[in-house]
């Protein structure tokens, strides 16, 4: 911590400002202080690391490794001391904190709503945001703050050294229709009987889809002929309400909706295990030790084994 011993917050500022610019010039007007003085500040920063954090180059100031390094941690450091000042100002004009969710379409039948059900239960006093989408959209708002946390499929997720993540539990790849599909009831469906039917098919970019594949090719089956691609789980669902369309879907999702007349799993001839997708939590490393992170990441937990997931 002695490398940090002589750092203010002007000099997150003037970091942040000059990556931001790649220009002393530029950078010196927003701080409204003298180029001198700002050059003069930028050295001794670089004299406490041990490390020179920008460099001159021919389009201005560049940051090198170790001042990409440490921007990046400046910049969650002001965000952080924003959401301090919003939570002050919350406090004192008696309006609601507001947790923002990012969440991809495995979670939210389920899993999400009774997560939010109990986490109400401990902070009744706060706003939830929650926002649907796919992963790879939802895990860059977690650096510019726009969401707190991501729940989702963690089979392509590649970790940075700022979020951490919690595997919740495995999740497997069913075969759906209609409740009265003409393969609903029966056992051991061979794979090739799926090519008599029309499909509903995911995107090729959505985990779902990548799981899919992977099953189809280790059955043999070569190609499917889809009529219709979407990621909207439920208006696949009402699409095949009158059709014989068939489609994939998460476990975790469609293990309720068995029950009831919405759909049925088609009980496939079994293959050779293949590794299940999994549902976890994708945070920034600096927010478990907050309250409302821990409290709602305890609730997933809680949520998980409540349904027989985990």
């Amino acid at each position: 911590m002695s490398i940090f011993k002589n750092l203010k917050f002007q000099h997150l500022l003037l970091l942040v400002y000059l990556d931001e610019t790649g220009s002393l010039t530029k950078a010196s007007e927003r701080l409204h202080i003298t180029q001198p003085a700002l050059s003069r500040w930028l050295n001794e920063i670089e004299e406490d690391c041990g490390s020179e954090l920008f460099e001159r180059t021919g389009k201005g100031m560049k940051a090198t490794s170790a001042g990409t390094i440490f921007v990046e941690y400046a910049q969650r450091i002001l965000k952080n001391l924003e959401r301090v000042e919003e939570d002050l100002y919350a406090l004192k004009v008696g309006s609601s904190r507001t947790f923002k969710i990012g969440i991809t379409p495995a979670c939210a039948p389920t899993l999400i709503p009774l997560t939010v059900t109990l986490f109400q239960e401990l902070q009744p006093n706060v706003k939830i945001v929650v926002k649907e989408g796919l992963m790879q959209d939802l895990l860059p708002q977690l650096h510019t703050d726009r969401l707190d946390i991501v729940v989702g499929r963690l089979d392509n997720y590649s970790p940075d050294p700022l979020t951490m993540s919690e595997v919740l539990y495995e999740d497997h790849v069913k075969i759906i229709g209609r409740y009265d599909h003409p393969l609903a009831g029966k056992k051991d469906v061979p794979w090739e009987a799926l090519k008599d039917y029309p499909w509903i098919i995911w995107p090729k970019e959505t985990p779902i889809r990548k799981q899919l594949d992977r099953l189809l090719t280790i059955a043999g089956v070569t190609t499917i002929d889809y009529q219709i691609q979407s990621n909207s789980f439920f208006m696949n669902l009402n699409l095949m309400q009158s059709n014989n369309f068939i489609s994939a879907a998460s476990e975790s999702v469609v293990q309720s909706l068995a029950q009831t007349n919405l759909l049925s799993i088609i009980q496939m001839e079994k293959l050779k295990t293949i590794n299940p997708g999994t549902i976890g939590v994708v945070y920034l490393g600096d927010q478990l030790n907050t309250h409302l992170m821990q409290n709602f990441v305890e609730c997933l937990h809680q949520a998980a084994k409540k349904l027989n997931f985990a």
